[in-house]
């Protein structure tokens, strides 16, 4: 799914709007994509931990760690925002500085996916990922329709404003499933 996420939006402009969009929109992506180099493997750390926290009981410190992880990935993603300009400037040549215009709307879809690695350790802790999947392709779907939608309104801005959009979809749904459903059946599973 996040291959096809981070896929379509190229198919799209390069469609739509040519190739020499598709490699400013490619520089915006990768710095951007800071923000998810640090997301990750913070969460992969963090999950083996979270795993073990789950199988001893200790709720209140899932919690509190998740939390933790929640303010430590928005904060990344406003540091990283705040040092756009300075990152542009050491590892981007000016010819691709036209990617300015879409690097915040992708930063925000990388904040949105960061969070989204939280809440989906729960759905995976509990074997439920089926619900996972449901929610994966639909919001490749939506991912689609959007890219469709907002590049013939917005031009590539639009696909970078439809990959923001998509992953606040599939964060917001992986958290209500993993809080409203998924976490209260692992603590019940322990109260039995």
């Amino acid at each position: 799914g996040a291959a096809m996420l981070a896929m379509s939006d190229r198919y799209f402009i390069s469609f739509f709007e040519g190739n020499s969009y598709v490699g400013y929109y490619i520089v915006a992506y990768q710095i951007g994509a800071l923000m998810l180099l640090f997301s990750r493997s913070v969460n992969q750390a963090w999950s083996p931990m979270m795993y073990q926290l789950l199988k001893n009981r200790d709720f209140s410190k899932v919690n509190q760690i998740t939390m933790i992880l929640f303010g430590v990935f928005s904060l990344v993603g406003f540091l990283v925002y705040l040092s756009s300009n300075l990152l542009f400037d050491l590892f981007i040549d000016p010819s691709f500085f036209e990617a300015k215009a879409y690097f915040l709307p992708l930063l925000i879809g990388f904040v949105f996916q960061s969070l989204y690695m939280l809440y989906t350790n729960f759905i995976f802790y509990s074997k439920r990922t089926k619900i996972l999947a449901l929610i994966t392709v639909s919001t490749t779907l939506l991912n689609l329709a959007l890219n469709y939608v907002l590049i013939l309104e917005y031009g590539v801005v639009g696909v970078a404003y439809a990959t923001a959009i998509t992953w606040f979809v599939y964060f917001a749904a992986t958290f209500l499933v993993a809080q409203l459903k998924v976490y209260p059946l692992i603590k019940s599973k322990f109260l039995e």
